[in-house]
């Protein structure tokens, strides 16, 4: 799971109109209509593009106050879930969706692992099973 705020360089303090002069500054400096691409490499526009791309989506979650603050509850359980043993790395295409949104994975307690379209979405990749304290890390590629 990707830190938002880290991405913005900003503090998760700030008020949302904070937020949006962070945001936007960073678009200023590698916005692709933005920047002067004679005398850069490929290599460097091509950079340029994947950073604009990661703070698009950072602000896509942050810029909107509803998914910032469920954003915020799961980077807080991402940080206390980083000092659990993680019981092994499933990728994301081994769970099953079900039906509303759910994703299920088994997990050898008997009981699931279960994310949701939202945890996809901030790629949430520590969750413990339903059933016992079993943690697994989900990688989604």
């Amino acid at each position: 799971m990707e830190n938002l705020y880290e991405i913005l360089g900003a503090d998760p303090s700030l008020s949302q109109q904070d937020l949006k002069r962070c945001y936007q500054q960073l678009l200023l400096q590698c916005h692709p209509d933005k920047i002067d691409s004679s005398g850069i490499s490929e290599t460097v526009k091509a950079e340029l593009v994947k950073k604009f791309q990661t703070i698009n989506k950072a602000w896509k979650i942050l810029g909107d106050k509803t998914l910032r603050k469920d954003y915020d509850a799961r980077w807080q359980e991402h940080c206390v879930s980083q000092t659990w043993p993680i019981q092994e790395s499933v990728q994301f295409g081994e769970f099953v969706s079900e039906e509303e949104g759910l994703h299920t994975h088994p997990c050898r307690c008997g009981g699931y692992y279960l994310i949701d379209n939202t945890d996809v979405l901030f790629a949430v990749d520590i969750i413990s099973c339903g059933s016992c304290s079993l943690a697994i890390r989900i990688i989604y590629t």
